[in-house]
């Protein structure tokens, strides 16, 4: 578990699966209604996890909206840990992010 970061829940691989960040204290989703979420977003999360390149990222739409964080972003890419180039605020949504990393 990484503070104000990522971990992966999903028993299939270690470094792929749903996004949930730690904020506050708190583990919720990654909603993909976040700011422009993209492979250069993911590259960070897969960066911060030691799981390698990011490989791809998509959104999963569920059957009901429930509380998760929205992630406000400027992240060019080349941080390393997802929080130094934006911040998280809680969000209603159906939808979350899910990363695939090279590790």
């Amino acid at each position: 578990m990484l503070d104000n970061g990522g971990f992966w829940y999903d028993n299939s691989s270690p470094c792929a699966g749903k996004l949930i960040v730690q904020h506050k204290g708190e583990k919720k989703l990654l909603s993909a209604e976040s700011t422009v979420w993209d492979l250069k977003h993911a590259s960070v999360v897969c960066r911060q996890l030691g799981c390698g390149e990011a490989i791809s990222t998509k959104s999963i739409n569920l059957s009901r909206k429930e509380s998760m964080w929205r992630f406000f972003s400027d992240c060019d890419g080349s941080e390393s840990v997802l929080m130094e180039c934006g911040t998280a605020k809680e969000w209603i949504s159906s939808s979350y992010v899910e990363v695939a990393c090279t590790g």
